[in-house]
């Protein structure tokens, strides 16, 4: 199938891109155990937790993952199912649909077969703000 692996490389280059934007520049050192046992001085730089949180605040301010964009593409994948479209719930770490194998949904539907398109149709008004679909779903 197709449509799923370009799904994904659409959202992966996105994903990279904000990735790239909000991840540069920080590193960040741990003593290492040779280190310590030597007798070395070493420099630790334990930041993790707030790396994490600045990280997270520049991803939303690239309006990516916000719960509410990520609540929406859940929804809209929950309403696919009730419309027997085999659509996982999206990536939470990067928001990713796909199509995959649901338990009691047949598989044999692909984004250009018109039980998909009739269901997007029906499900479009669960898609956040900004997300745009074609009628094959988000991109």
């Amino acid at each position: 199938m197709r449509q799923p692996r370009t799904l994904l490389l659409g959202f992966a280059l996105l994903g990279a891109s904000t990735v790239a934007a909000c991840g540069g520049g920080s590193s960040h050192r741990i003593a290492s155990a040779a280190g310590a046992a030597s007798g070395a001085t070493t420099s630790t730089t334990i930041d993790g937790d707030q790396a994490f949180l600045d990280y997270a605040h520049c991803m939303r301010a690239h309006d990516q993952l916000t719960p509410e964009r990520l609540q929406g593409l859940t929804n809209y994948a929950r309403c696919m199912r009730e419309h027997q479209i085999p659509m996982l719930d999206p990536d939470p770490s990067d928001g990713h649909l796909s199509l995959g194998n649901v338990p009691g949904i047949a598989n044999t539907v692909g984004r250009q077969d018109p039980e998909f398109q009739s269901a997007d149709a029906a499900c479009r008004s669960q898609l956040p703000a900004g997300v745009a679909d074609d009628g094959s779903g988000p991109p």
